[in-house]
């Protein structure tokens, strides 16, 4: 197997991932401390949620301020006592994987850390704002009943960054083999834009090419022609797959070439054709094994 390559590229300095109180920090947070460590860089750890005297303030119209402060009081109480748990969980992996954890605005050491960040506002809203300044942006991986949560969607659709979604539970990051799953549209250029940092160092890249091209495409030969002037040597497969069926001709090649990550376009349909027909960018986040990094 040919060594890795050295050849610079762009940094990544700054990981943004947001914590989803509902899954266990045990099952996502490891993942993510292995891609910080694969960047050499720091994680923000974002931990939002909604301000209960906001919340109640809107639905309190004509109730007396006396009955609604013990409701409030016990809210504000949960929130906070929720997110002390979610913080000393990381904490414990943060310990158990023996790399800094410190709270937003203290000084940061320097190499990995994980920094802290507390806020009050809808996770989605936050992951918009503060997804815009973040090199790459970790989320995890839906499960198998739920639709993709609105802050990956959020972070998808309005950051203008990629997204890496780490498979539940992950505790290792190994891109060293790629597949590029491409068809040839703009989310599908741009996350291959966004992957060439990985690409640069993998020693291994794949440009699988599924269904059928409109005529202006550009196709997996023109891709490859690409990444070769990046001094990053692909190789081009096509799999005959109709739409339908293009996420597991996707996933079963990954799986064949022993691929650690996969990068794809995100929502190349519609909203509402992705909600109703599921979609190859839905049905990859929900089945794959492996790390994927998508772009919209």
């Amino acid at each position: 197997m040919p060594a890795r390559r050295t050849i610079p590229a762009a940094p990544v300095r700054r990981l943004l991932f947001a914590i989803d109180p509902a899954q266990r920090p045990e099952d996502v947070i490891d993942g993510a401390i292995a891609v910080c460590r694969y960047f050499r860089t720091q994680l923000e750890l974002l931990h939002a949620h909604i301000s209960p005297r906001e919340m109640m303030a809107e639905s309190a119209h004509g109730i007396p301020e006396t009955a609604m402060r013990p409701v409030l009081e016990a809210a504000e109480r949960h929130v906070a006592q929720q997110a002390d748990a979610v913080r000393s969980a990381v904490a414990r992996v943060c310990r158990r994987r023996r790399i800094a954890f410190v709270d937003s605005g203290a000084a940061a050491p320097s190499g990995c850390a994980v920094i802290w960040h507390e806020e009050e506002g809808l996770r989605s809203t936050s992951v918009a704002l503060r997804g815009r300044l973040a090199d790459l942006i970790l989320a995890a991986q839906p499960s198998e009943q739920s639709m993709p949560s609105a802050s990956l969607d959020a972070a998808l659709r309005e950051t203008g960054r990629a997204v890496i979604v780490l498979p539940r539970p992950s505790a290792a990051f190994d891109p060293s083999v790629a597949v590029i799953a491409w068809n040839g549209s703009r989310e599908a250029a741009r996350a291959v834009t966004a992957a060439l940092p990985l690409l640069h160092r993998a020693n291994a890249v794949h440009v699988v090419a599924t269904g059928r091209y409109m005529r202006d495409f550009p196709s997996a030969q023109d891709l490859v022609a690409y990444l070769a002037r990046h001094e990053i040597d692909a190789r081009a497969r096509r799999i005959d797959a109709s739409d339908d069926a293009a996420a597991g001709a996707i996933l079963t090649a990954a799986d064949g070439l022993g691929a650690g990550l996969i990068v794809m376009g995100a929502y190349s349909r519609t909203r509402l054709s992705e909600v109703i027909l599921g979609g190859v960018t839905r049905r990859v986040l929900l089945r794959s094994p492996v790390p994927v990094l998508m772009a919209h």
